[in-house]
């Protein structure tokens, strides 16, 4: 399974992924996900793991990272991340375990809160 330019796009939170990368190998129930890439303002998200698909998703080993990657880009509210994380999935068991910072973000109130000198 190869993808080039792949995008992924939400208007209303201000998600928008550009240029993305998938290399991904199927052998009988078997996915490997050799290399996933995509841009996130002037950042980047990295994946690669595998996945057990028979009879369902039946265990998922999956890395990521975020290179100061902008998650969030509309006119209320931004933010990018960097860090790292592993999400597994065995015997309808779930785990997350990960570090990712916030790097710089932003959310405007607006015109209706603002506070007042005493």
């Amino acid at each position: 399974v190869n993808g080039d330019r792949l995008l992924l796009r939400a208007v209303g939170p201000g998600l928008d992924l550009r240029d993305g990368r998938l290399r991904a190998t199927l052998e009988g129930t078997q996915l490997r996900l050799a290399e996933f890439e995509i841009r996130a303002g002037q950042g980047r998200i990295t994946a690669g793991g595998n996945a057990e698909l028979g009879g369902g998703l039946r265990q998922l080993e999956l890395q990521a990272r975020a290179e100061r990657a902008q998650i969030l880009n509309a006119p209320q509210w931004s933010a990018t991340i960097d860090g790292n994380g592993r999400l597994g999935l065995r015997d309808r068991k779930l785990a997350i375990d990960g570090r990712f910072t916030l790097e710089e973000g932003r959310y405007d109130l607006g015109n209706r809160i603002r506070p007042t000198l005493g």
